[in-house]
C-alpha cells in the first residue's frame, strides 16, 4: 500500500473474489459479491445522514452479522469507525463519545444511546438493515488518517483513544500472514468482541486477505467446540480464559481443522497451553496491544512445546527491545521495560492532553515488564503498574496466579495489593472457585465468612502455595468472589478489587472473606 489513498478492502476483495465465501454467521453465508451488495445499500443510507470522509461514526452493539455489515458500510463511506462496547457504563460511554466527537451513532441499545453526544441523531441497526436497494460507489480511504478509533481497556484509569490508520492495520495483517501463512480456503473464527482489537483484527484481516470469517455472537464453550468440530475453521483468536474454559469442558482429544489459535489479551498460562496442545488445539501465545493494531509477537508455528511459556518472536517488520530504567538495552535474560517500534504503531493518542506515545526514535514503551532469551523469544512478566513490592520484596502477580490456577478447585484468580503502613503493600488474592457451592456459607457481602469449610479451604490454599512459592509471595488476604471484574476487552480491573478489599477491611478485618452474592 504505497498510494495516498486506497479503495476499501471489501471493494478490492469483491472485485478479485466475487464468488468466494466471505462471511458465515450461524446459518447465513455471504459471498464477497453478496457482502458488497448488503454493504452498499447500508452505506447509501449513511450517505443520506452526512457520513463521509473525515466523519466519525460510533458503533454500539454486541457481535452480530449486522455489526459487521454496519462497520463495512462506515468504511465504504471513507469514515472512521469508533467501536463502543455494549457492556460499558453510561458514564464511560459519555466520556468516550465526547473525546472522539462522533458525527452519529449506530446502535441496537436505545437505552444507552442518549448518553453519547453526537452531531446527528443515532441510527438503529434495524434502520440500516431495512435500507432500500441503492448501489453506491465506495469512497477512497486515506492511508494515514484515522480509520478506526479504539479505546484502551482502562484497567488503571480513564481509557485512551487509539487512532489506527489503514496503513497500520494493513501492516499488521501482512506481518501476521507472514507468521501464520495465508490460504484461499482459510476460515477464521471470531468469538471475541468486535468492539475489541482482537475481534476487529480478525474481521479486517479476513477481508484484507479475501478469506472467510466465521462470526460467533459470543463465547459458549460447548457451542464453540461444536463449531470447531463441524466446520472447516482453520484459524481462531482466543483470550486465555477461553482456552481454560475449553479445557474444562469435556475430556479427550479435540478434533478440528485448525492449524493455529492465537492466544493473547492477558496473562497466558503455559500449563493450559501445553494441555491444549495435548488435546489437539494448536495454540500460539501472542503478545499485542491496540496501539500496535493487535499482534506484536507470536510464537512461530514450528516452535517446540517448551517455548509455550514465551510470547514468541516479534512479527516481521516489528522491532522489540528490553531496556533498563535509564532507557538502555539490557542483555538477553535480564528483565526490563518492553519497548516496540514499527509500522503497525499508531502515531499517538487522541487529545491535546495525552502524553506522546513514542520517543524521538519511534520507540513506544508498552508499560509491560519482560525479558528476551537468546533465541529472541519474549517472556512477559507483568505490567509495570502491577508490580507488587511488599517488605522490600518484588512479587510478580502472574506467578501467584499461575500457582493458584493449577489447583483444580480454583477456576480463576487475580493477585493484587493494597497499601499497608508497615510493608508498603500487602498481597491479596481474589478467587473464583470451580465449584461455587464450596465452601457452603450464608450470604455475607460485607463480612468475613469463617467456618470449618473455609478453614479447610484456606489450609489447602496455603499448603499449595508453600509448596510452590517463597513465603513472601503467599497472599495475606483472600477474597472469594463470583467472577473477576473485567473491562470490555476481558482484562481484570484490579482497581475494583482494591476497592472491594479496602471496603471489606473497614467492616471486618480478617484474612479470609466470602463476598460472593450467590454463596
Amino acid at each position: 500500500m504505497n498510494r495516498a489513498n486506497t479503495l476499501p478492502w471489501l471493494e478490492r476483495a469483491a472485485r478479485a473474489y466475487p464468488e468466494r465465501l466471505a462471511v458465515v454467521a450461524g446459518d447465513t453465508r455471504l459471498s464477497y459479491a453478496q457482502l458488497r451488495a448488503e454493504v452498499e445499500r447500508r452505506a447509501a443510507l449513511l450517505a443520506q445522514r452526512g457520513v463521509g470522509p473525515a466523519t466519525r461514526v460510533g458503533l454500539l452493539a454486541d457481535n452480530s452479522l449486522e455489526w459487521l455489515l454496519a462497520a463495512h458500510a462506515i468504511f465504504w463511506r471513507g469514515a472512521a469507525l469508533v467501536p463502543l462496547h455494549a457492556r460499558a457504563t453510561r458514564s464511560e460511554l459519555a466520556t468516550m463519545g465526547a473525546r472522539v466527537q462522533l458525527h452519529t451513532l449506530i446502535t441496537d441499545r436505545s437505552d444507552l444511546a442518549s448518553a453519547i453526544p453526537t452531531a446527528m441523531p443515532p441510527l438503529s441497526l434495524t434502520e440500516l438493515q431495512d435500507a432500500p436497494e441503492e448501489p453506491l460507489q465506495a469512497q477512497p480511504i486515506t492511508l494515514h488518517d484515522p480509520l478506526i478509533i479504539l479505546f484502551t481497556s482502562g484497567t488503571t484509569g480513564t481509557p485512551s483513544a487509539v487512532p489506527l490508520s489503514a496503513a497500520n492495520i494493513d501492516a499488521s495483517a501482512q506481518a501476521s500472514a507472514e507468521r501464520l501463512g495465508t490460504f484461499s480456503d482459510d476460515r477464521w473464527l471470531c468469538c471475541l468482541p468486535l468492539s475489541h482489537m482482537g475481534g476487529l483484527a480478525t474481521l479486517l484481516r479476513c477481508v484484507i486477505y479475501g478469506t472467510c470469517v466465521e462470526l460467533s455472537d459470543g463465547f459458549d464453550e460447548a457451542a464453540i467446540l461444536q463449531l470447531l468440530a463441524e466446520r472447516p475453521i482453520t484459524l481462531a483468536s482466543l483470550v486465555p480464559t477461553m482456552v481454560h474454559r475449553l479445557l474444562r469442558h469435556g475430556r479427550g482429544r479435540i478434533h478440528t481443522s485448525l492449524r493455529a489459535i492465537l492466544v493473547g489479551g492477558g496473562p497466558v498460562d503455559a500449563t493450559d497451553l501445553r494441555a491444549a496442545r495435548r488435546r489437539g488445539l494448536p495454540v500460539l501465545p501472542t503478545y499485542g496491544m491496540s496501539e500496535a493494531a493487535s499482534q506484536i509477537t507470536t510464537l512461530p508455528l514450528d516452535a517446540p512445546d517448551e517455548a509455550l511459556a514465551s510470547a514468541g518472536r516479534p512479527l516481521p517488520g516489528t522491532e522489540l527491545r528490553i531496556v533498563d530504567e535509564a532507557g538502555l538495552p539490557v542483555a538477553p535474560g535480564n528483565p526490563g521495560s518492553i519497548e516496540v517500534r514499527g509500522p503497525t504503531l499508531c502515531t499517538g493518542y487522541l487529545g491535546d492532553d495525552t502524553p506522546p506515545l513514542r520517543d524521538a526514535q519511534g520507540w513506544m514503551r508498552t508499560g509491560d515488564v519482560g525479558h528476551l532469551d537468546e533465541r529472541g523469544f519474549l517472556f512477559v512478566h507483568h505490567r509495570a503498574s502491577e508490580r507488587i513490592v511488599s517488605g522490600g520484596e518484588n512479587i510478580d502477580p502472574r506467578e501467584v496466579e499461575r500457582v493458584l490456577r493449577s489447583l483444580n478447585l480454583v477456576s480463576d484468580a487475580c493477585a493484587f495489593a493494597i497499601d499497608h503502613p508497615e510493608w508498603g503493600q500487602e498481597l491479596c488474592c481474589a478467587l473464583v472457585l470451580a465449584d461455587p457451592s464450596l465452601p457452603s456459607t450464608p450470604p455475607s457481602p460485607r463480612a468475613p465468612a469463617l467456618n470449618a469449610s473455609n478453614d479447610s479451604l484456606q489450609t489447602t490454599l496455603l499448603e499449595h502455595c508453600r509448596q510452590s512459592m517463597a513465603p513472601f509471595k503467599i497472599p495475606r488476604r483472600w477474597f472469594l468472589i463470583d467472577e473477576l471484574p473485567r473491562t470490555a476487552s476481558g482484562k481484570v480491573r484490579r482497581r475494583d478489587l482494591v476497592s472491594l478489599a479496602n471496603d471489606n477491611l473497614k467492616h471486618a478485618p480478617s484474612t479470609f472473606y466470602d463476598v460472593r452474592t450467590s454463596s
